[in-house]
């Protein structure tokens, strides 16, 4: 049999111990690198405990925490023992607020319509009223004319379509027949 000393010089057992070195090596640098992470989060946590979680995150003059005993519950009302609770008011001016005065220009065509110059195209599309399908125009009366404009783009070039849609009376019932909205 082998003695302990022929066994350290066996290549084999060199070659093992070799390993097991560099592999301590590894695992000792790799610890070294976990154990200042741990260091870093630990002191990333203490300041966030500190300023998150603590007195400096309360933006309040700090005061002794009263005892469980002086504590009111969140939600119940103070029984009236003889004492009466004294609530702070403190009083504030009334103020009015005026309304602004909007200055319309002198070429206005109202707040929902659009307005562009003259270079602008308008396209009147015409759109009947399904009640007047199939009456002649003596059988019905054209109250009002509702207009809806929309803005469509041709290339590079705006343009207005505009659709018309006669509102009617019918001279026979007396009914007003209104159209439905146009959505194109």
């Amino acid at each position: 049999m082998n003695t302990p000393a022929e066994l350290t010089d066996h290549p084999f057992v060199v070659y093992q111990a070799g390993v097991i070195t560099k592999l301590t090596e590894t695992y000792q640098k790799s610890l070294e690198s976990h154990q200042a992470r741990i260091q870093d989060l630990e002191s990333q946590l203490k300041w966030f405990q500190k300023n998150v979680f603590g007195k400096k995150s309360e933006r309040r003059v700090p005061q002794e925490m009263p005892s469980s005993a002086e504590q009111l519950p969140l939600l119940d009302v103070p029984a009236t023992s003889g004492e009466s609770v004294v609530v702070k008011t403190t009083e504030v001016e009334k103020h009015t607020r005026k309304k602004s005065i909007k200055v319309l220009p002198a070429n206005n065509c109202g707040e929902s319509a659009l307005r562009f110059g003259p270079e602008v195209r308008i396209e009147e599309i015409p759109v009947a009223n399904p009640a007047t399908i199939g009456l002649t125009p003596d059988e019905y009366e054209v109250i009002e004319t509702r207009v809806q404009d929309k803005l469509c783009q041709e290339k590079s070039v705006y343009y207005v379509k505009r659709y018309k849609q006669p509102v009617v009376k019918l001279r026979a019932t007396g009914e007003v027949k209104s159209p439905v909205a146009h959505n194109r």
